[in-house]
């Protein structure tokens, strides 16, 4: 309803009448409403495209050919999971020291025990087996700020170099940024398969599984 400048109170049948039209509730106005409105924008006309050259693709089709190229584009990921016995390297106890390391996508592991040079040299070239020729591998943990303090200490102690150089990322941001929810940092946890049991090489599967799952959709 609308009042005139001079007092007269004027409306119209349309002003009148409740638009009938269904607007996106609020839950769908946030950035998974539109992120998803893009992907099937991308779909449909990547698929129109196709079939005007004569293909009779289907979109379903198109939207797994997508699918797998994003999958493939992310790879020489190792998830990393550290047992410390000292809230810091220097005062961690080196003979009881053991990670576990599991790369994406092939799932291939490796269980270090003790801080030595021998097991360093040995996830070095373990690192080095499993990562893509000419690729930096990337670390990747579920709390980086604990696992990645010792993982690099180590590796400078005892080789001089870092193979993951300085970097590392954390599943909770990724989720957070999915969700677009910034301190919900925790609920991908659930999408563990393998029990969080604090062997290493379970902690760190059940974080790749999670990560897999999240890349698949779920949340």
């Amino acid at each position: 309803m609308r009042f005139a400048k001079g007092g007269n109170m004027r409306y119209t049948n349309n002003m009148a009448k409740k638009s009938t039209k269904k607007l996106p509730s609020d839950d769908k106005l946030n950035t998974d409403f539109w992120r998803e409105q893009r992907r099937k924008t991308l779909i449909e006309s990547t698929g129109a495209s196709v079939r005007l050259s004569g293909s009779k693709i289907t979109n379903e089709e198109v939207e797994k050919i997508i699918d797998s190229e994003k999958k493939s584009e992310i790879k020489n990921l190792i998830f990393v999971d550290c047992e410390g016995h000292g809230p810091a390297p220097t005062l961690n106890d080196p003979l009881l020291f053991e990670f576990g390391a599991v790369a994406y996508p092939s799932r291939q592991t490796f269980h270090g025990t003790g801080a030595t040079k021998e097991t360093f040299e040995d996830f070095d070239k373990w690192i080095l087996s499993v990562t893509e020729k000419g690729f930096r591998p990337l670390f990747v943990s579920d709390n980086p700020a604990y696992d990645w303090q010792f993982i690099n200490y180590y590796f400078h102690l005892f080789l001089g170099k870092n193979p993951f150089g300085h970097s590392a990322r954390r599943i909770g941001d990724f989720y957070a940024g999915l969700v677009g929810d910034f301190t919900d940092a925790s609920s991908w946890k659930k999408l563990r398969v393998t029990p969080h049991d604090h062997n290493p090489v379970n902690d760190a599967m059940g974080n790749l599984e999670a990560f897999e799952r999240l890349l698949n959709g779920e949340r």
